[in-house]
């Protein structure tokens, strides 16, 4: 746990020192679906490895056969609620989803 908590970045604000890669992200760069999102890529990429505040968390369990489980929760850490706020403003501003 003490390597985890000296990797990962946990609390508000907290952004990855280094660019961590995804799958999803790469695809973003050719033009990330809907248009609700492409605002968020900037967004999602510096926050993608560090864990974020409040209820996040990162633990590290072993069962009754000495097996390891990682529970994590990171949420959507804003992303969701930046989404919902782009489709609510929407049509107040003439825009479209897709």
């Amino acid at each position: 746990m003490d390597e985890v908590f000296n990797t990962i970045s946990f609390g508000i604000g907290r952004k990855n020192n280094e660019r961590v890669g995804s799958p999803v992200l790469d695809k973003a760069l050719d033009g990330w679906g809907l248009e609700a999102t492409k605002p968020l890529y900037q967004k999602a990429e510096a926050q993608l490895g560090p864990v974020g505040p409040g209820n996040h968390f990162v633990d590290i369990f072993t069962d009754e056969e000495d097996r390891v489980w990682v529970g994590v929760h990171f949420g959507s850490r804003g992303f969701g609620h930046g989404i919902a706020t782009w489709f609510l403003k929407a049509p107040r501003e003439g825009r479209h989803g897709c």
